[in-house]
């Protein structure tokens, strides 16, 4: 029987046309998803990719169930949110999907609470949360903005959802670090120290990838990547390495550990932090979306 799961992991099939990397976006073993998808292709009676090797193409057959898989799921969403908005008086419940600033969490929905008591937050935390984006009543997502002199700015992909903060990433060390001494950091000297930066399996490691392949730039040699704004900048602080951190949501990691901020030379790297929701929205989690508004802007 097809079902909206077999719908949903086809659906992430074709946006990576590569089973390991679906697998992983899925957070399901590779063996299963394999399986999956040829029980939807033997229930259909037609292939939907073709195999070459190690990789899978999207076919013909493909690319029109593909249009139908996906106005099936969005009609599956339209019907749960309809009745959710329907039934909203008695909706405590809120899901709520976090891809940066996971590090404010505590903050963020300590606060929430105290207003709230009665509310129940489901967190689901991660990067990529594609595959899960369309049944979580908000998400909160980034999309990044360079500017050079040599250039106008120019952001990677307009954002659908709201803008609730924007933030410069800075360059961040130690005292003891060789950057303290100049009085302005060349963007030579950047390429001869160690660095740590965010792994690339992080939203923000994602961000930077995008950003250096999108306009040819160098990119940063690291030492290490690192999952963890905490243990990142805690790294940084011994002065052997610098980083770059997010001015305003990373606050708390670089101030616990003393860290120097200094902006990227000849280039500005912007952070816009976005919120995306579902169209229909219970009462209590619309009093959500307007409290992260606020906290955002607060910071």
């Amino acid at each position: 029987m097809i079902t909206e799961k077999k719908l949903q992991y086809f659906i992430e099939v074709c946006k990576t046309e590569n089973i390991s990397s679906a697998a992983r976006n899925l957070f399901i073993a590779q063996p299963a998803l394999s399986k999956t998808i040829q029980e939807l292709e033997e229930e259909l009676h037609y292939p939907l990719f073709d195999r070459q090797g190690k990789h899978i193409i999207l076919n013909e057959n493909g690319r029109i169930f593909q249009t139908y898989a996906k106005q099936i799921l969005a009609n599956y969403d339209g019907a749960r949110a309809a009745l959710a908005s329907n039934n909203q008086t008695d909706d405590k419940h809120i899901s709520f999907g976090v891809s940066v600033c996971s590090q404010l969490l505590s903050d963020i929905l300590g606060g929430f609470y105290e207003k709230r008591p009665d509310a129940n937050i489901t967190v689901h935390t991660g990067y990529p949360l594609d595959c899960m984006q369309d049944h979580l009543d908000l998400v909160l997502d980034a999309y990044p903005q360079l500017t050079t002199p040599s250039s106008d700015t120019e952001s990677l992909q307009k954002p659908v959802g709201d803008i609730l903060m924007s933030e410069e990433i800075c360059i961040a060390y130690a005292a003891s670090h060789p950057f303290a001494r100049e009085t302005a950091i060349p963007r030579s000297i950047l390429y001869h120290y160690p660095c740590i930066l965010p792994s690339p399996e992080s939203r923000m490691g994602d961000l930077l990838d995008d950003l250096w392949k999108r306009y040819i730039l160098r990119p940063l040699q690291s030492s290490s990547d690192v999952n963890n704004s905490y243990v990142q900048c805690e790294l940084v602080s011994q002065g052997r390495y610098f980083t770059l951190v997010p001015k305003k949501s990373w606050r708390p990691a670089y101030t616990a550990n003393n860290l120097i901020l200094a902006p990227l030379p000849n280039a500005k790297i912007y952070r816009h932090i976005c919120l995306y929701r579902q169209p229909y929205l219970s009462a209590l989690a619309q009093e959500f979306a307007d409290y992260l508004h606020t906290y955002f802007a607060a910071l």
